[in-house]
């Protein structure tokens, strides 16, 4: 490469960084002013006649962070039953398309019991992926649904102040169940007092322990890891600046990088890999199968996070089933500050992230983080914690509850752990088109029933 190409290489590296720094400012150190100004605009612009563009206003500066007259302009919709009135016109606009696309996306988790033509053991469907709740919501016949089913919902990312989630708000009383791991967002539905229930289970808490485990004897290869894609907001290039900066203090430190292929910064993130990687030991790895990761992870001292926000990443979760502690960043917007402990990591500030992962280096033998996951965020303990929660509502509902939740996984689509109960994912299908905008009762009934005799017969 000649000397001039390397250094327009090096200045939109630079040009890069300075993109990055600024994003990383916006997200902590000036969240909170824009959030509040953001919705005092919307505040505005409501009093003045403009509802839906001043609402716009609000959601958005609710999702930077956490704003109260926010809550208060919220909480009234919702209690003034104009959910859909107002949510509606802001919710997202996609191409209609078949309601069968969807099915991978939801997952009975209970069979509702039946006695004469009556719900007595309400069944329970989870959605996943806040892409898909509006056309679902739009696609179903919800009074039917939620006679029959409790729904819950399982967003993607961080920042519940959206149509997507808050028009589930207009069901009525019957309460729909929103993982919320990010304190941020629980706090939010909380504070709507509505039928939008949160509890802390997040994504992270269904790793498929099938795919991620400890391997015995395998050598330390690599003093860290991260991986994340190409996406800005995922802040790779931190994580190429802090090994650069450590491998001239420790020449013999080795990363690893694991990137799925996604994201509009690659070219960014490749050309600054090209300047920092030739003084310091990063392997990179691109769009890798569950089982190499878990073998990277098994090489690996600590598994790091230094992204901005996050739905509750899975990649954490999934280092600690392989026994690899993690680090987490303390300015991460997202819900994995609920899995780190003693026993499974330790959290940094991003000014101190060198230190951090040198400490690891030396102390990653201190942690037990498999033993701690697999006692508090397996699918099997996370499916316990979702049932004794649905179960509470059902019995104060006079309803009975005789038998729990089936065991679901994140691979990365709804699945079920447990191979017996493959054979509803073939109902799938069935599931949408019955429940769709129809309202054969009869044949709802029917439908379950089969469902419960195949179960028996299982």
């Amino acid at each position: 490469m000649s000397q001039n190409k390397k250094s327009c290489s090096r200045f939109a590296v630079f040009l890069f960084q300075c993109k990055q720094t600024g994003k990383m400012w916006l997200h902590t150190r000036l969240k909170k002013p824009i959030a509040s100004m953001l919705v005092w605009i919307g505040i505005i612009f409501r009093a003045f006649g403009s509802k839906t563009r001043g609402l716009d206003f609000v959601l958005k500066g609710r999702r930077v962070a956490e704003v109260k007259s926010a809550h208060s302009v919220i909480r009234k919709i919702i209690h003034n039953d104009k959910a859909v009135e107002e949510f509606a016109p802001l919710s997202p606009k996609k191409p209609k398309r078949s309601i069968e696309i969807y099915q991978k996306r939801i997952l009975i988790l209970k069979i509702p019991t039946i006695k004469d033509n009556e719900v007595v053991e309400k069944g329970a469907l989870i959605i996943k992926f806040t892409e898909v709740f509006i056309p679902l919501f739009n696609a179903l016949n919800l009074r039917q649904l939620t006679k029959y089913f409790r729904v819950i919902l399982e967003p993607s990312w961080v920042g519940y102040a959206l149509p997507e989630i808050l028009l589930w708000s207009s069901i009525g009383k019957e309460k729909v169940i929103v993982f919320s791991p990010y304190a941020d967002d629980f706090n939010l539905l909380s504070a709507c007092a509505s039928n939008l229930t949160p509890i802390t289970i997040g994504p992270a808490d269904w790793v498929d322990t099938s795919k991620f485990y400890v391997m015995p004897e395998q050598e330390k290869v690599y003093d860290s890891i991260y991986m994340a894609n190409f996406n800005p907001i995922k802040r790779v290039e931190r994580y190429i600046r802090a090994v650069h900066r450590i491998s001239k203090k420790q020449p013999n430190y080795k990363a690893a990088l694991i990137l799925a292929g996604h994201g509009q910064a690659k070219e960014d993130v490749l050309a600054t890999l090209d300047c920092y990687n030739q003084n310091s030991a990063i392997d990179v790895f691109q769009s890798l199968p569950a089982t190499s990761i878990n073998e990277i992870f098994n090489k690996s001292k600590v598994n790091i996070l230094v992204s901005l926000r996050e739905g509750a990443n899975k990649g954490l979760a999934e280092g600690f089933f392989a026994n690899t502690p993690a680090l987490l960043m303390r300015e991460s917007a997202g819900g994995n500050y609920l899995h780190i402990n003693e026993k499974s990591g330790r959290i940094y500030d991003d000014a101190d992230l060198e230190e951090g992962l040198l400490w690891f280096s030396q102390h990653y033998a201190d942690f037990s983080a498999r033993e701690w996951a697999m006692s508090h965020i397996s699918p099997s303990e996370s499916s316990k914690k979702l049932s004794a929660h649905l179960k509470e509502i059902e019995l104060s509902e006079g309803r009975q509850w005789t038998e729990d939740l089936f065991v679901k996984v994140n691979r990365p689509e709804l699945l079920y752990l447990h191979p017996k109960n493959n054979w509803l994912l073939e109902k799938r299908e069935a599931f949408l088109m019955l429940f769709s905008q129809t309202d054969n009762e009869q044949a709802i009934i029917d439908f379950i029933n089969e469902l419960s005799a195949t179960m028996k017969a299982v």
